[in-house]
């Protein structure tokens, strides 16, 4: 609805330079020369064409008018911390391929911004990663999602991995401690993410967004300040709840998990 009505000022503008430039000629017979008359009806062309562009710039440069606007930006944790978060946040992340062919690497890193740590890799024969879970205070549990079955517990300050009995991955939970609900809508160009708490519903974040942008597995932090969610860029976010912001984490990973 936007492009037609950016189409209809730039045809509006250029109907109303047509008239002004016949304007100027029928004013113009009695008294000038042809070719100044030819030159007052290109500059009313040219008038109006740049008329109909800046409407068309207007019109498209608002929220949601771009359909073709980029992905996202979002301040970067690992370049400006926040140590008003506490937590740790635990993701999946491919490594390069090596000897052993392509790698899911389970990987850590503080809710406040920082240098991401690596805990574990396996090799992996499809896109997803293992399963992840924070079980306990510095205690994540990481289970296959595909081929082999297993299931092991690591200790994250440690780094020190024990092997468990194959269990399947429990669900994380849908909503946040209390009760919190995440939602989001992508309509003509807009992105908007929502929270909704019992009755009432507060906006997170609008941008303008490609319309293939979306956002994946959302995971709450125990005290429900905040929740990380992995993005199609292929990005975990941090996103806080009583005053919105959403920030950068890690440039690339998925199926983020939070914990305390």
């Amino acid at each position: 609805m936007r492009v037609l009505a950016a189409l209809g000022v730039a045809v509006a503008a250029m109907v109303a330079g047509t008239g002004a430039a016949r304007l100027a000629r029928r004013r113009s017979r009695p008294t000038r020369p042809l070719a100044r008359r030819s030159a007052q009806v290109e500059v009313a062309l040219a008038t109006a064409l740049v008329v109909a562009a800046v409407g068309v710039a207007i019109l498209l440069g608002g929220h949601g008018g771009n359909s073709f606007a980029g992905t996202p930006t979002f301040a970067s944790l690992r370049a400006h911390p926040d140590r008003s978060l506490s937590g740790a946040v635990a993701y999946d992340a491919l490594a390069s391929p090596g000897p052993e062919g392509k790698q899911s690497c389970v990987m850590v890193v503080a809710a406040g911004g920082g240098e991401p740590r690596r805990l574990l890799c396996v090799p992996v024969t499809k896109a997803m990663g293992p399963v992840l879970r924070w079980v306990g205070p510095g205690r994540l549990e990481v289970t296959s999602r595909s081929g082999p079955r297993w299931r092991r517990r690591i200790e994250v300050a440690s780094g020190v991995v024990t092997e468990l009995v194959y269990a399947p991955p429990a669900a994380l939970p849908a909503r946040g401690p209390g009760g919190e609900v995440v939602s989001w809508r992508n309509a003509d160009g807009l992105f908007r993410a929502l929270v909704r708490r019992g009755s009432r519903t507060s906006v997170l974040v609008e941008v303008d967004a490609p319309p293939a942008y979306g956002w994946g597995q959302v995971s709450w932090s125990d005290s429900g300040a905040w929740f990380v969610v992995d993005d199609s860029a292929g990005r975990i976010l941090v996103v806080t709840i009583a005053h919105p912001r959403v920030r950068v984490l890690a440039e690339a990973g998925e199926l983020a998990v939070a914990g305390e």
